[in-house]
């Protein structure tokens, strides 16, 4: 019998409020047997004030609990299983995992302990992007012009992974997913690069003008509310798909779409899309 030391594991910091978080799935334990598909799955949250944070769900395609089991693959964007199909589950928990999908959850308690237990899947609003974004890929850092909005070098020259990189540097807010072409990519960076850039709004410290106020509606106060420009670029784009917005756009542009949204006011942005 061989001798190893012990790891301990890494469990990770277990959520601790309820709420709607959107979250990834980071580990399926497959305990399927004769009896229909038994699943185990660790979802950790991408976004909110639970980022980080995991919870355990335990899945079972029974006929009382099988409707669980169905929210979920429609949440996470599966196709649903038809009844009495044969299903791989080595390779369907292989599908699942990685997916994002945002669940519901609520407060338990369990042998006089408190725990956080999912409630249920939310299913994706229609005409919804099913499909995620690409990962990030890492590579050398790609340039572009100073004084103009150019790129010093020819896009078709670079591959995907370059152009994934001059978007990100730019944050031009582009969602490269699997169904498009490079060519698609590169028609969507020259869209965004050729967009007037925006106005620098004046300093609150220089003095007003005897011109009177234009018919621009200002920006609605976000109060109390979320302060978005201190979020990351991605955590903007999680949390525009979770409301069905668009997810494109400028980090500015994206962060301002959140507080309109925040006091109901319609999107001045849209034409940007």
């Amino acid at each position: 019998m061989a001798k190893v030391k012990y790891t301990g594991g890494d469990s990770g910091d277990f959520m601790d409020k309820p709420g709607t978080p959107k979250c990834r799935v980071i580990a399926v334990t497959d305990k399927t047997e004769n009896e229909g598909l038994n699943f185990v799955l660790t979802l950790e949250a991408v976004s909110g004030d639970q980022k980080g944070k995991r919870v355990i769900d335990y899945l079972r395609d029974t006929p009382t609990a099988g409707w669980r089991f169905a929210a979920m693959l429609k949440a996470v964007g599966l196709p649903a299983i038809k009844a009495g199909a044969e299903v791989d589950s080595t390779r369907l928990a292989k599908q699942i995992q990685g997916k994002l999908c945002t669940v519901q959850t609520f407060p338990d308690t369990y042998q006089g302990e408190e725990r956080i237990k999912i409630k249920n899947y939310i299913l994706p609003k229609e005409g919804a992007a099913a499909e995620e974004p690409e990962p990030d890929e890492p590579t050398e850092a790609v340039g572009v012009g100073d004084d103009n909005d150019e790129p010093e070098v020819d896009l078709a020259e670079l591959d995907r992974k370059a152009l994934k990189v001059l978007i990100k540097e730019q944050e031009l807010g582009i969602v490269v997913t699997q169904k498009m072409t490079d060519d698609d990519v590169r028609d969507a960076i020259e869209k965004a690069l050729s967009e007037p850039a925006e106005e620098p709004e004046p300093d609150d410290d220089e003095p007003a003008g005897d011109e009177p106020a234009g018919d621009d509606e200002p920006e609605p106060a976000n109060g109390d509310g979320e302060d978005y420009t201190t979020w990351e670029l991605q955590e903007l784009k999680d949390e525009l798909t979770t409301r069905g917005l668009s997810p494109r756009g400028s980090k500015v542009t994206l962060a301002k779409r959140l507080t309109y949204a925040d006091n109901d006011k319609s999107d001045p942005f849209a034409e940007e899309e």
